[in-house]
């Protein structure tokens, strides 16, 4: 077996998608900043509690008042720091007119894990998930630990970790797939294939292993012996347990084994019985792992009800297939777009000029790579495009299940939950115009030099993309956001000593008693002393007005606090001019305003402020924040 293993890299698509892979990988995870893919952080948090052991969430009922309560209350209890360090880089995500400065970046290694200063961190969208997606990164983040403490460098750690062990699947994938191996190459270093296994993201391994089974089934149904090897049996059936862990939506995937001709399974009913049983394996560690993980369960958002939803459908079926029609109708194109090149938080989208390009040439190469030693019958093609369409069908049940509220009329799906089907659609076009284009030896011999300079070309276009849309360029001093995310973040995780390193960065150097008065201002003790936490904010704005020592965020440093009557008033005054100060745009900033009024009890103000935001991100057109103010807004009435 490990003589299989090691040989596997001396097949040219093996080497050269080990080599691209690693390569380009290693850059875009250097160059998008950590939790820029879909739900990162969430990934990152549920991975982190593995690597301490932990392989089972729990469920914790919502904070007494929290308009929020029935949602994200699945997680466990973390080092605060994991928290905070969210804060660095959330106001990143779905902003394509923010960047970050190399400086922020080094900054935020400042930030320390405390694993004494723990906190109850939610993070329901990954907590129903199984450990077996996550201990790629789970590896990475508990080997960072030996060396380092900071929160980031463990991030960087388990999406190398991730990177690796898909780049290794995907090459065992290559090197067993009896077709197509540059087009299986081509379909791996998507854009937003590689950008999901250079993130902590579990779609990493979900895609490798659906890449694995498909080839080594194909691997099977196309080898000149009688039977399939003991050893193939065990794999296959290893992967589609591994299927059922990593998402259940993709259970259909082994029904992928009826390719395989029956002749070489002993005939048709030990086919059907060698198929029926690597589907049920791959339902019962869905339903498994189901079963362990039922009471830990909570809707990500209110208005979700599998339950509910379910029934709905049963009810009327025709309402899904109307949703389903509508998502094509609406969303089809921008659904292409994601399953080739739309990164980060699907808000970095490459030039769709490029993505055609890659379309057609991932088409062609599947149309002509036909050597003569093995090829697709019609009736394997057919099979194929019906494991493709089952298990479509199936990711979008699925997501209208989890995903959507009851009754919604259009299935909220992204391109990437379709990435493990490709190998299938390669192979029903596998050599299906050899016949009409006509492709000479020597061009068929050049054919792989030309895919490594389209691939390298992709990707160089793909870094200069993701560099101009996260980064600024060198020398550039943080701007006004970057400033407020790192104050917020070194406080939340309670580090005085990186509050003041923002301060001395953001004065340009003060003089060493006003870092030494600031710094005694932020003690446990001193901050209690409202007056003197005022009179440092007064002293430090009348020095460098620019600072970021903001009015909403002075107010939720008073509004955490017992406060007397003169510091009340102070912090009345300071929400109203936050709320009124045209450097606040970013309605997120006011809601975590609102969210320390609500704490304090002023529910007058904060609702005021919630209301001011929701203004706002209208006006920017921001519905997704639109929408959960609104929530938050009818919560609050119905709560008084």
């Amino acid at each position: 077996m490990w003589r299989r293993i090691n040989t596997s890299f001396a097949d040219p698509p093996a080497r050269a998608f080990v080599a691209l892979s690693l390569g380009f990988g290693l850059g875009l995870v250097a160059l998008i900043p950590p939790f820029q893919a879909p739900d990162e952080i969430d990934h990152f948090r549920r991975a982190y509690q593995i690597s301490e052991g932990i392989f089972v969430p729990e469920r914790r009922p919502g904070p007494p008042g929290d308009p929020d309560r029935l949602i994200n209350v699945t997680g466990g209890e973390l080092p605060r720091s994991l928290l905070a360090v969210d804060l660095f880089f959330e106001p990143l995500r779905l902003r394509p007119d923010r960047a970050i400065t190399l400086s922020t970046l080094r900054t935020s290694l400042d930030l320390e894990v405390s694993p004494d200063r723990r906190v109850f961190v939610p993070f329901a969208n990954t907590a129903l998930a199984s450990p077996l997606p996550y201990l790629p990164q789970a590896v990475g983040i508990a080997i960072a630990s030996w060396f380092t403490d900071a929160v980031v460098a463990h991030a960087y750690a388990g999406r190398i970790a991730n990177l690796l062990s898909s780049t290794v699947l995907v090459a065992l994938a290559i090197r067993m797939i009896p077709i197509c191996k540059w087009g299986l190459m081509l379909l791996a270093l998507a854009p937003t294939a590689l950008a999901q296994s250079a993130s902590l993201s579990s779609d990493a391994l979900t895609n490798a292993l659906s890449f694995l089974l498909i080839a080594v089934v194909l691997r099977c149904g196309m080898s000149s012996a009688l039977g399939v090897e003991r050893h193939r049996w065990l794999l296959l059936v290893a992967l589609s347990a591994g299927i059922g862990l990593v998402k259940q939506m993709y259970v259909p995937l082994p029904l992928a084994l009826l390719m395989v001709p029956a002749e070489r399974l002993g005939g048709r009913r030990r086919q059907l019985a060698a198929t029926a049983l690597l589907l049920m394996t791959a339902v019962a560690t869905a339903a498994l792992w189901s079963w362990v993980a039922r009471a830990i369960y909570s809707p990500i958002e209110p208005g979700i009800d599998p339950t509910a939803q379910l029934a709905a459908i049963v009810a009327a079926p025709a309402a899904l297939a109307s949703a389903f029609g509508r998502t094509l109708v609406e969303y089809g194109p921008a659904l292409g777009w994601q399953y080739l090149g739309v990164l980060g938080t699907l808000d970095t989208e490459l030039p769709h000029s490029l993505l055609l390009a890659y379309a057609v040439a991932l088409f062609v190469i599947a149309c002509v790579e036909f050597d003569g030693r093995a090829s697709v019958t019609r009736g394997q093609r057919l099979v194929a495009l019906f494991v493709a369409a089952l298990t479509s069908a199936s990711v979008c049940l699925s997501v209208h299940l989890i995903a959507d509220k009851v009754g919604q009329d259009v299935i909220w799906l992204q391109g990437r939950y379709f990435v493990p089907i490709g190998p299938l659609l390669l192979v029903a076009v596998h050599g299906a115009a050899r016949s009409v284009l006509r492709v000479s030896r020597r061009a068929r011999a050049a054919l792989p030099v030309g895919v490594v300079i389209f691939l390298v070309c992709i990707q160089v276009a793909t870094a200069w993309s993701v560099s101009a849309r996260y980064l600024h360029a060198p020398g550039r001093r943080p701007s006004h956001f970057e400033w407020i995310a790192t104050d917020l973040a070194f406080r939340e995780a309670g580090q005085t000593d990186g509050i003041v390193r923002n301060f001395e960065l953001a004065l340009g150097h003060p003089p060493a008693a006003l870092v030494e008065r600031f710094e005694q201002a932020t003690t446990a003790e001193a901050a209690r002393r409202v007056d003197d936490a005022l009179v440092e904010y007064r002293e430090i704005m009348r020095l460098a007005p620019q600072a970021p020592i903001v009015p909403r965020r002075v107010a939720m440093l008073l509004l955490g606090r017992p406060l007397s009557s003169a510091g009340a008033a102070e912090a009345e005054r300071l929400a109203r001019r936050a709320c009124r100060d045209s450097r606040f745009e970013d309605p997120r900033e006011l809601e975590l305003l609102a969210s320390a009024l609500f704490a304090q009890g002023r529910d007058r103000e904060a609702t005021s402020v919630l209301r001011a935001a929701a203004e706002r991100a209208r006006a920017v057109s921001d519905e997704p924040v639109v929408r959960k103010l609104e929530r938050r807004l009818v919560a609050d009435g119905s709560r008084r």
